[in-house]
C-alpha cells in the first residue's frame, strides 16, 4: 500500500464517484479504478459498493476512511517535521530560568520559535545554579 492509494481512496470516498474523484486528481478514470482495486487487495476488504449508477462505502471503507485521513494528516506532519530538522528548526533546548524570570522568557521562545520544543527548569533560589549539574541545562538565565 502506497500513500497515494490512501490520497485516491479519500478523494473517491468524498465524491462518492469515481469520474469526480479522477478530476480533482488530474487523472484519468481507468487508472483511479484500477488503484482502488490494488489497495483493496492489499487491504483484503471491499471498501465500496459499485454499480453503474452508484458508489457507497462499505463498513470497511466508513473504517478506513477515518484512518486514511489521519495517516495522510500524520505524513504531512512528518514531512514538516524532516523540512525543519533539515533547517535545524526543530530539537530539544534546555533552559535553566531563575524562578522570577520564567513567563517572560518562556513567552519570548514561543514567539520567536513557535516549533522549538523547550523544556525548562525553573531554579528555586539564587544559590542553585552553583550546585546545578551542567548536563542538565543548555544554558541558564539568571536574575541579578
Amino acid at each position: 500500500m502506497e500513500l497515494r492509494h490512501v490520497r485516491y481512496f479519500i478523494a473517491v470516498a468524498e465524491y462518492l464517484n469515481f469520474s469526480k474523484a479522477a478530476q480533482q486528481l488530474h487523472i484519468a478514470q481507468p487508472p483511479l479504478s484500477r488503484q482502488i482495486r490494488q489497495l483493496e487487495e492489499a487491504l483484503g476488504v471491499t471498501l465500496f459498493m459499485r454499480d453503474k449508477r452508484r458508489v457507497a462505502l462499505t463498513k470497511a471503507g466508513q473504517v478506513f476512511l477515518g484512518e486514511a485521513r489521519k495517516l495522510v494528516l500524520q505524513a504531512g506532519h512528518a514531512m514538516e517535521a524532516a523540512r525543519h530538522a533539515q533547517k535545524g528548526e526543530s530539537g530539544i533546548v534546555r533552559i535553566g530560568i531563575a524562578s522570577g524570570l520564567g513567563g517572560l522568557i518562556r513567552a519570548i521562545i514561543y514567539l520567536t520559535r513557535p516549533l522549538v520544543f523547550d523544556t525548562f527548569s525553573l531554579l528555586e533560589n539564587e544559590d542553585e545554579p552553583r550546585t546545578k549539574e551542567p548536563s542538565r541545562s543548555d544554558c541558564l538565565l539568571l536574575e541579578f
